[in-house]
């Protein structure tokens, strides 16, 4: 029996501490729920009491970290206090989803100027780390761009026939703004729309179901439907038995609303490859992607093209998203941020277009340059600042990449080679390794991310005698014709460089 009153101490320790509790109690209670022992360890050398948490029950989480407590353990001792779920409360965001859906209302329900849209912030990208946004006043400005077009024209038209996307491309080429502008509009003709703006928090979170469950409690506050979700929270503990339960009694909610939702899921290579599988995050690729009972909604997952990072799911549709900025969309964003130089706007554009081949995340590294010295008008001593920034990370990259995957004889000659074809622009018909961080594939053809990624490659690796001899091998195979299809540019490309080496020696 459970003797729990005012002169007793408690025999079961199944329930929160009461205030008459004392400390080898409030252990023996730590120890029942799961807390380690050198957290409890905290609690005793302290001599925390019942009387203690109860007194700081609203505040606990803190007051148990001031006395070194880890959050992991703190954030389970509050839920077990606080476990009626008011979401609104507990957010830890800059902004609440009240103040989202006034922010929309603000903006006129995305108004678009000059090919530019509005969209308000949403609040779980405060948590992403080296924030890929800019946001004015808690509005971000999203350009509006023709892969984005093509990427929702995509997605809508899967949805008709599948449950699945697979959204991947080079790092930097603005994955994830079209992403945000997509979700966004979705959620402006109000469709329930989860939105993860990064997985790697997620596996960062303190609690994992938590994190996600107020996600879903936010996706659905924002259409007016979030009674089901607090109810279902209130007054239990967010582990992994409540939280499958919870998916599928959302599910079956869902099903009689017939609500049709979408689940994005961006920076999916932010989870590391061994928790991939492990619950709750296998759940993507799984429960979501599998289970009956969410058929008539949509997954999508987006990461971005590393050599640490394979996607498990082979057969997912695949939208590739590689394409730079047009120069009608680098315009545009010259003119919103008033990104200007004394060189006219045609001249500024080739000296760009140029150094970045007009990738987004090149493009912001300038901008940025650009505003920590005082908006300078210099272009040319703005792209000096830019090249010498970025010669120093290629470079490390290019280090790291070899150490850690150019391990034998054979794969420094294969990615030698590689350098080669990149450099002539020769088809491969080998789907050999590349570094993914500073190559792309566009169909057999290897592309450097920015002429200056393979000049330093090309740097890097011209005294490599695996470099020299495929290059001779190139050589003979243009002027011969072995190689067929090539364009003259190709030929006349390889010419001239084979004149200008032989000239060298």
């Amino acid at each position: 029996m459970n003797t729990d009153n005012n002169n007793t101490q408690p025999t079961s320790f199944n329930d929160i501490p009461k205030e008459h509790w004392n400390n080898e109690s409030v252990q023996k209670w730590c120890k029942v729920i799961g807390i380690p022992v050198s957290d409890i360890k905290h609690i005793r050398d302290n001599n925390i009491k019942g009387r203690w948490l109860v007194l700081k029950k609203d505040n606990l989480e803190e007051a148990l970290t001031k006395i070194k407590v880890s959050a992991d353990s703190a954030f389970e001792i509050y839920l077990k206090f606080n476990p009626s779920t008011d979401f609104s409360k507990k957010r830890p965001y800059e902004q609440t989803a009240e103040t989202q859906k006034k922010i929309k209302e603000y903006i006129g329900n995305n108004i678009q100027t000059d090919g530019i849209q509005l969209f308000p912030k949403d609040p779980f990208t405060s948590n992403t780390p080296n924030s890929r946004y800019i946001f004015e006043n808690n509005i971000l400005c999203i350009i509006e761009r023709d892969i984005t077009k093509r990427l929702a024209e995509f997605i809508e038209a899967t949805k008709k026939q599948q449950r699945t996307v697979y959204i991947h491309g080079p790092q930097g080429f603005g994955k994830s703004h079209s992403i945000y502008h997509i979700v966004s509009r979705l959620r402006s003709e109000n469709n329930i729309v989860f939105y993860m703006p990064d997985c790697g928090t997620w596996d960062s979170a303190r609690n994992p179901y938590f994190y996600f469950s107020e996600i879903i409690y936010y996706s659905f506050y924002l259409v007016n439907d979030d009674t089901f979700v607090n109810d279902y929270w209130r007054s239990k503990p967010f582990d992994q038995p409540n939280f499958e339960k919870f998916l599928e009694e959302l599910g079956q909610h869902c099903n009689r609303q017939n609500y049709s939702l979408y689940f994005f899921f961006d920076q999916h290579n932010g989870i590391p490859e061994n928790k991939r599988d492990v619950y709750p995050f296998s759940l993507i690729e799984h429960y979501l992607a599998h289970e009956d009972i969410w058929r008539t909604s949509l997954i999508c997952v987006s990461a971005s093209a590393n050599n640490l990072y394979q996607f498990g799911s082979k057969n997912w549709p695949t939208f590739r998203f590689s394409a730079p900025f047009t120069e009608k969309e680098f315009k545009l964003f010259s003119n919103h941020y008033n990104f200007k130089f004394t060189e006219s706007f045609d001249e500024t554009l080739e000296i760009i277009k140029e150094h970045t081949n007009l990738i987004p995340l090149e493009i912001q590294e300038i901008f940025y340059i650009w505003c920590r010295h005082q908006k300078s008008p210099d272009l040319k001593y703005i792209i000096n600042l830019y090249k010498e920034k970025r010669q120093f990370e290629i470079g490390m990259n290019n280090q790291t990449f070899t150490r850690d995957y150019l391990t034998d004889d054979r794969s420094r000659a294969d990615f030698a080679r590689n350098v080669g074809l990149m450099e002539l622009g020769i088809p491969s018909f080998k789907m050999t390794l590349i570094n993914e961080r500073l190559m792309v594939r566009r169909g057999q053809i290897i592309e450097a991310i920015t002429p200056l990624a393979r000049n330093i490659l090309v740097e890097c690796w011209k005294d490599e005698i695996n470099y020299k001899s495929a290059k001779e091998g190139f050589y003979k195979m243009v002027f011969t014709n072995e190689i067929k299809g090539l364009t003259n540019d190709v030929r006349g490309r390889a010419a001239e460089m084979f004149i200008i080496e032989e000239s060298q020696q």
